[in-house]
């Protein structure tokens, strides 16, 4: 069952991938047809990292056997690792990637949480010896089920599950730590990711205790392979995103967060200001809007802010309108327009009583820009 379960998670990873790719696009460069991988990610790499990725995934794609050897070097390392034993105090567990999901999980309120990095040192910290050896055999068992699909599934497929297999002995912690978690008395198992392998595995193996938390936009109509289990306690931002967890999930309960952004008064000379909040999926249509804006407003002194999403590297794309825009990082401005493709975001800034442009709404970039223009000109 674990073995399966896992696959399916992957699989579900690979239809993430390829939902991705049919909406998001990028005028540096062209996804690898080969395979489907963490697509928003290696779409934001910078150009010198993105050639170094697709040389070395090329290569492993030939030699991934070594992924054997790779794991067992995992499991030897994991057993050298700090150990840590959850206490009985431990009643509220949320697995961490970045700050990000710290912030996320601090606006349900819920208190005391313990901390558990999403990463080998984090997870290995708190499995017991016993876990870790299961973990390594499960991982094996795993990659033995994926070699036997090499003539049963498409080759694109089984290309894609060989890169996400990197992370197998991890994934393997993973589901052993939330196996004990179900008999140690933890009340709440707390992630942010949307549909990734971490929340797929959580909603079918701890459905009396995952507690989701949303971190942004969540999209309606992905087509996954396999169903998504049970979220005890979701924590959401609004009514439409219940209804979309509710398209892939059981959701037992629900309750409303509110994400709290605070606004700066930009100390500028600027007569008007617009505020671009980028994500990677929409670099191209960005980049549209703001050549056409920019020609529409040449000479009315109005600037034009560009904040590049944190998680994500992808700023080089920017590199041909460097003249037009001003990037900023930590910052949430006050302006006179806030435009994004479908950032959480701009619901953040209309519920503050900002005007919002949102990108996904127009066919043309042009019709955008004329829009912008005309509210903030009218």
């Amino acid at each position: 069952m674990l073995k399966n379960k896992i696959l399916q998670a992957y699989y579900n990873e690979i239809c993430l991938d390829k939902d991705l790719l049919s909406y998001c696009s990028s005028r540096n460069r062209k996804y690898p047809s080969s395979f489907l991988y963490k697509s928003l990610k290696v779409l934001s790499f910078s150009k010198p990292k993105y050639i170094v990725f697709s040389f070395l995934s090329k290569t492993y794609s030939k030699i991934w056997y070594v992924l054997y050897i790779y794991v067992f070097f995992r499991f030897l390392l994991s057993l050298f690792s700090g150990q840590e034993r959850l206490l009985k105090t431990d009643k509220n567990i949320g697995f961490i990637f970045s700050i990000k999901t710290i912030k996320d999980i601090s606006l349900t309120k819920i208190s005391p949480i313990l901390h558990i990095n999403l990463n080998y040192k984090g997870v290995a910290k708190y499995c017991l010896m016993k876990d870790k050896y299961k973990a390594f055999i499960l991982s094996i068992r795993v990659i033995n089920e994926v070699r036997l699909l090499k003539k049963k599934e498409e080759k694109l497929i089984y290309s894609s599950l060989k890169l996400h297999l990197n992370d197998i002995y991890l994934v393997s912690m993973y589901v052993f730590l939330l196996l004990r978690m179900e008999k140690s008395g933890v009340d709440r198992v707390i992630a942010n990711g949307h549909y990734q392998r971490w929340s797929f595995l959580a909603s079918h193996i701890s459905m009396d205790k995952f507690t989701l938390v949303q971190h942004g936009k969540v999209k309606n109509d992905i087509v996954f392979k396999f169903k998504f289990g049970t979220i005890n306690e979701l924590f959401c931002f609004n009514a439409q995103s219940y209804e979309y967890f509710s398209n892939y999930y059981q959701v037992r309960s629900f309750n409303y967060v509110k994400q709290h952004v605070k606004l700066t008064k930009m100390q500028d000379s600027y007569k008007k200001r617009i505020f671009i909040a980028s994500t990677p999926v929409s670099v191209e249509a960005e980049l549209s809007f703001i050549e056409r804006f920019y020609e529409k407003t040449k000479g009315l002194d109005v600037a034009i802010y560009v904040k590049i999403h944190p998680l994500f590297e992808y700023k080089d794309q920017f590199n041909n309108v460097l003249d037009k825009v001003s990037f900023i990082t930590d910052i949430y401005p006050y302006v006179d327009m806030m435009v994004t493709h479908g950032s959480s975001l701009g619901d953040e800034y209309l519920a503050m009583g900002q005007e919002v442009c949102f990108l996904q709404n127009y066919n043309r970039m042009e019709d955008a820009a004329n829009h912008v223009h005309n509210c903030i000109f009218s």
